[in-house]
């Protein structure tokens, strides 16, 4: 629902936001479908209001984290992570 994303970080830059970690620290964004995924790094990126955004890549399949970082570069985000491995 990138309709409510743009409400919710347009909220969050009206109090001070820095910039913007995208898609989880503690794995909840490998939860979602790759797509997704992608479609967040997106939206987050133009509704950051120039702010930097930091879109994780982390996947079980490598080549989905290869695909999300190129489209994180791709989008703009100011740079990207990958958290180590859940086992």
């Amino acid at each position: 629902n990138t309709q409510a994303l743009d409400k919710l970080m347009s909220y969050l830059l009206t109090k001070g936001a820095d910039g913007f970690y995208v898609g989880g620290a503690t794995g909840e964004g490998i939860a979602l479908k790759t797509e997704n995924r992608a479609v967040l790094a997106e939206a987050s990126v133009k509704a950051s209001g120039g702010k930097p955004c930091i879109i994780q890549v982390a996947a079980a399949d490598f080549s989905d984290a290869i695909y999300l970082a190129k489209q994180a570069e791709s989008v703009g985000a100011a740079a990207i992570s990958r958290p180590t491995s859940t086992f």
